[in-house]
């Protein structure tokens, strides 16, 4: 329905691409791999990325980062120009909190929206919130984008099996399998023309709406009634792997791919949706015929979360408070440490042999003690 490109920065990014590719959502003409290592990048997708110059990964540096972006957008090293060139939108996803992403984004962004003139739509990872730096990092990225993008951030911490659970392999990729889901979502796979009907114009005006945007998908195929279908939204809702935000949307897109059935029994006033995301200035509907038997709900323009980011600066202060950051004095406080005084007599191993002379000076002072024949 919209052409749209979609650039992965650095390794978070570059994973979820991968993913989409992988699980058939995206081609390879709609795709760039970008980072500062090929390290993270399996082979067979080298011939997808641009690494940047004289770069061997960012630490987590973000002025470091940016320096790349901007050092291979000045040179036109990167051509992002010509391979966004047909785009409608341009879909850029990175991690929050890390590194070459996290830092290009912003730089990458920018350039996209007031160079070239393309609508930018952000999906950023936010990490486990585990260290100072990347709460940091988080803070830094939010800081720098504008309020022109339409933003989406798909939670980590969200996905572990519980508060608990330690095991972040596993909950990257539930984050990434929540991506492709997104952007399968916004491709609109699978919809067809109906009576009810969505169309790219309507679709594109949700997905370009400034500010913050959820996208939820599931499985409706069990609903017997209104009241059901209304349970599944809230569940959706309740479930969501996106960090949290008030019910402030300005539009809202809602697709219904289902059997006749399934169609009888949904609650066409979206009412609990309108609940949990905002009453939207406007509401567009799609409803067809499938054996999917799927909700689709796009709710855009809500208010970014304020409260969320105030709670992540709080955590970074309490967390960079419990870092070590003065000079170790050990050096300069060991220095003093002196010995007793006549301690050393007792080092029989040395005492003896610390006053030895040379062989010439040893015979020399022989030669005063010479023995004559009188002296016997």
């Amino acid at each position: 329905m919209i052409n749209f490109k979609i650039l992965g920065c650095g390794a978070a990014g570059n994973k979820a691409v991968i993913q989409a590719f992988n699980d058939g959502v995206i081609n390879e003409n709609e795709f760039m791999l970008i980072n500062s290592t090929d390290k993270d990048i399996p082979e067979e997708f080298k011939k997808y990325s641009y690494i940047y110059k004289d770069a061997d990964g960012a630490g987590k540096e973000r002025a470091l980062g940016k320096q790349f972006a901007i050092n291979a957008l000045k040179t036109s090293d990167l051509n992002i120009k010509e391979f966004i060139k047909n785009a409608k939108v341009v879909v850029l996803v990175s991690s929050l909190d890390g590194g070459t992403g996290t830092s290009s984004v912003s730089i990458i962004a920018k350039y996209i929206k007031e160079v070239i003139g393309k609508h930018v739509y952000i999906i950023g990872f936010n990490g486990f919130e585990n260290d100072a730096r990347s709460l940091s990092n988080s803070i830094e990225y939010m800081k720098e984008l504008e309020e022109s993008y339409t933003i989406s951030i798909i939670s980590n911490k969200k996905c572990l099996d519980n508060n608990k659970s330690t095991n972040y392999r596993k909950a990257e990729l539930i984050a990434n399998d929540e991506f492709v889901k997104y952007i399968k979502s916004i491709k609109t796979i699978g919809v067809v023309p109906s009576s009810i009907n969505i169309d790219g114009a309507e679709l594109f005006k949700t997905i370009s709406t400034p500010g913050y945007m959820i996208i939820e998908r599931g499985s409706i195929s069990d609903i017997k009634n209104t009241s059901e279908f209304n349970d599944i939204i809230k569940y959706l809702h309740d479930n969501s792997k996106s960090i949290d935000t008030e019910p402030t949307c300005k539009r809202m897109s809602i697709f219904i791919l289902a059997n006749n059935r399934i169609q009888n029994n949904v609650d066409y006033s979206f009412e609990e949706a309108k609940n949990n995301w905002g009453t939207p200035f406007e509401l567009y509907q799609h409803v067809q015929e499938s054996d999917d038997d799927e909700v689709v709900i796009i709710s855009s323009g809500m208010n970014l979360p304020i409260k969320y980011f105030e709670n992540l600066y709080s955590k970074y202060q309490e967390e960079s408070a419990k870092v070590n950051k003065g000079t170790d004095s050990f050096f300069n406080a060991i220095s003093n440490f002196n010995g007793n005084e006549h301690d050393s007599e007792f080092n029989s191993l040395t005492n003896n042999v610390n006053n030895t002379k040379s062989a010439d000076d040893f015979f020399n002072s022989l030669e005063g003690n010479k023995i004559t024949k009188e002296e016997f």
